[in-house]
C-alpha cells in the first residue's frame, strides 16, 4: 500500500466500505 491512498482514504473509511460491500453482497446473496 502506498502512503498517498493512505492519506486519501484512512483506515476507518476503508473498513467502512469493506463492511458496507460485504453487507450488500450478503444481501444480494440472500436473495
Amino acid at each position: 500500500m502506498t502512503q498517498g491512498m493512505s492519506e486519501l482514504k484512512p483506515t476507518w473509511v476503508g473498513l467502512v466500505v469493506l463492511a458496507w460491500d460485504l453487507g450488500v453482497c450478503s444481501s444480494l446473496r440472500s436473495q
